[in-house]
């Protein structure tokens, strides 16, 4: 057989590559028994999501500390239209007191956004 012929016989299908994926930083330490498996925590998913969590917190804070009254700059313009977006959204979902669920919306929105860039 080819090469070619070889190689397109061992590819990995994206099941084949999230299973393989699932096997390598866990606290199982091999392979799982199925994918989804919530008695299995695997190590460089809970790093990431730490990692993109901690800096959507520094972007809003740096945003929450940059705030002028007046004529925003560009920066403070993105942050305002995203925490429109996001109390549009609440407001739409949630009737009555909203005072921790928008702020809630917000990070988790901003957390989601850093974790599907990555």
């Amino acid at each position: 057989m080819s090469e070619a012929i070889q190689g397109a016989e061992h590819a990995l299908t994206p099941s084949g590559y999230i299973a393989e994926h699932l096997q390598n930083l866990n606290s199982v330490g091999g392979k799982q028994a199925s994918v989804v498996d919530f008695s299995v925590l695997n190590y460089d998913t809970v790093f990431w999501s730490v990692l993109c969590g901690a800096i959507a917190v520094i972007f809003l804070f740096a945003a929450a500390r940059r705030v002028n009254p007046g004529v925003p700059g560009r920066f403070q313009a993105f942050v305002e239209m995203i925490v429109e977006m996001v109390d549009d959204q609440a407001k739409g979902i949630i009737h009555g007191d909203r005072s921790w669920i928008a702020p809630l919306a917000l990070m988790v929105f901003c957390w989601i956004t850093m974790t599907r860039s990555t």
